[in-house]
């Protein structure tokens, strides 16, 4: 559970911008916004700093821990496979509400965050999940842009594993 999630920081990476402080630190110690930096030291932040962490702490072990799964520091380490690879656990619980309230609690809440005036340097205020909601919406209208080289990596992929590749 960190500030960002690892592909952004790789895309960022790729399209050669830096990303915001904060997110994680270099070899050092020292915060960074060089992506690359990140991604060498792998010391990515919490979200919400001490008490993020300790959410992140519990939510591995209802994951990893009672699955029997890898710990997140385990993930991609001594021949394990990575998040990616399948070497993440899941944990998913399901609530029925009762009622017809929870559409109308929604709406209420996400209309207080939007009421907040944002911090310049954080842009828009957004309720958990919008900017991936609204990223889907756009993918399924626009389609999903690559970076030309991973087109390249998924290509040659594709070549290796006789897989046919069709792009629009």
């Amino acid at each position: 559970m960190t500030q960002s999630s690892i592909s952004r920081v790789r895309q960022a990476e790729a399209a050669g911008r830096s990303i915001p402080e904060g997110w994680g630190l270099d070899e050092r110690g020292r915060p960074t916004t060089d992506p690359g930096d990140l991604l060498q030291s792998w010391r990515f932040l919490p979200m919400g700093q001490h008490k993020g962490s300790g959410l992140a702490f519990m939510v591995d072990l209802l994951t990893a821990g009672l699955a029997g799964g890898l710990l997140a520091f385990e993930q991609g380490t001594e021949g394990r496979p990575t998040d990616s690879a399948g070497g993440s656990t899941k944990c998913f619980i399901a609530l029925k509400p009762f009622g017809d309230w929870l559409h109308d609690r929604s709406a209420d809440l996400k209309a207080h965050i939007k009421s907040v005036e944002a911090a310049p340097e954080q842009g828009l205020v957004q309720w958990p999940g919008e900017g991936s909601y609204q990223r889907r919406a756009d993918y399924l209208k626009h389609g999903i842009a690559f970076e030309a080289t991973l087109a390249d990596q998924v290509d040659e992929l594709a070549r290796d594993l006789a897989v046919p590749i069709r792009w629009a």
